[in-house]
């Protein structure tokens, strides 16, 4: 299985804040194709248009490292809402 990071900038985004990150995973054996994306307001949901970002029709996605992409999520996380009827350690 390979799994492929991208931070996504737009124009006001800094190096070390991107808008998003995009993930891409591929797999043969069992055949597995699939894109995804996250941001600091919404967890990971797939979408077969983020293609555009490895395929280069989009130029504002920039290859990183899984430890990139975990630095940059790590924080987000604490925004992402949670399931429904679930509670975080913090909220009780």
């Amino acid at each position: 299985m390979t799994i492929k990071y991208l931070a996504v900038y737009g124009l006001m985004d800094k190096p070390e804040s991107p808008s998003s990150v995009v993930r891409l995973i591929e797999s043969k054996n069992p055949s597995i194709f699939s894109t995804s994306i996250c941001n600091s307001r919404m967890p990971w949901r797939e979408s077969n248009d983020l293609i555009k970002y490895f395929i280069g029709i989009s130029d504002n996605g920039y290859s990183i490292t899984a430890d990139d992409a975990e630095r940059f999520i790590e924080p987000w996380r604490k925004n992402w809402p949670q399931p429904k009827d679930q509670v975080r350690e913090q909220d009780l």
